[in-house]
C-alpha cells in the first residue's frame, strides 16, 4: 500500500465486540492470544493495525467510522516504543484526542470514557525499544541467549540501533531452537520464552484492564 494513500484505503476488520485492542503487528496478536485467559480472550477483540505504509492515526481514522464503533466501551492500543517512549506516547495520545476520544494520561493507564481509552508502550518502563526487547527479557534459555549475543557481535556495526540488535538476537535464538523456521509470531509455542515474565505479562494485564 502506498504511503500516499488516504486513510479511506485502510480497511479494519469488522467490529464484533464491545472491547477493542489495537496492536502493532502479528507478533503482538499471537503473543496476546497465547497469554489471555478464556474470559478476556472472549471479551476483547484484537485488531492488527500494522499495515504497509499505514500509521496508527490513519488506521484509527478509518476505525472510528466502522459500524459498531459507537457501541465500543473501551479501546486500547499496544505498540513499540521505537526510538523514544516519550515521543511515541505523545503521538498515541494525540491520535486519541485528535479523533475526539478521551486522551489517556500515560502508558498503562485508562480514561473513564466513554469510551474508556488507554495505551501501552512496549517495552514497559523503558526509554526506547520494541516487542523483541520484551522477549529477550523473558528468555528462559541463557545458553542460547549467550550464543545469540556472540552472533550479534559478529554482524553488528555502529550504524545499527538497539531495536535492530534486539531483533537479530531474538531471531538468532529462534533459529537455534527446536523450530528454527518459526517467526516471532509463531514462537510462542516454543520453550524459549517464560510467558509469566513481567516483560510479557504487562501486555496481558493491560488487556485484562480493558475488561474492568
Amino acid at each position: 500500500m502506498s504511503r500516499n494513500r488516504p486513510a479511506d484505503y485502510v480497511i479494519p476488520q469488522r467490529i464484533e465486540k464491545t472491547l477493542a485492542l489495537l496492536v502493532e503487528g502479528a507478533a503482538y496478536v499471537a503473543t496476546l492470544s497465547k497469554m489471555l485467559d478464556a474470559h478476556t480472550a472472549f471479551a476483547v477483540q484484537i485488531f492488527n493495525f500494522k499495515q504497509e505504509g499505514v500509521t496508527l492515526r490513519q488506521y484509527m481514522k478509518a476505525f472510528v467510522r466502522l459500524k459498531g464503533f459507537s457501541k465500543l466501551e473501551a479501546i486500547g492500543v499496544i505498540c513499540d516504543a521505537e526510538e523514544s517512549h516519550t515521543g511515541t506516547s505523545q503521538s498515541v495520545r494525540d491520535v486519541f484526542s485528535g479523533l475526539g476520544l478521551p486522551r489517556p494520561e500515560a502508558s498503562s493507564s485508562f480514561t473513564h470514557g466513554p469510551p474508556r481509552t488507554g495505551y501501552l508502550i512496549v517495552p514497559d518502563g523503558k526509554k526506547s525499544g520494541c516487542l523483541e526487547h520484551a522477549f529477550l527479557a523473558a528468555c528462559k534459555n541463557e545458553n542460547l541467549k549467550i550464543s545469540a549475543e556472540a552472533f550479534l557481535k559478529s554482524v553488528d556495526d555502529g550504524e545499527r540501533n538497539d531495536n535492530w540488535r534486539a531483533k537479530v538476537m531474538v531471531y538468532a535464538m529462534i533459529a537455534g531452537s527446536e523450530k528454527p523456521e518459526a517467526t516471532l509470531a509463531t514462537s510462542m509455542g516454543l520453550s524459549l520464552w517464560d510467558t509469566n515474565a513481567s516483560a510479557l505479562c504487562v501486555m496481558r494485564d493491560f488487556a485484562v484492564g480493558l475488561c474492568n
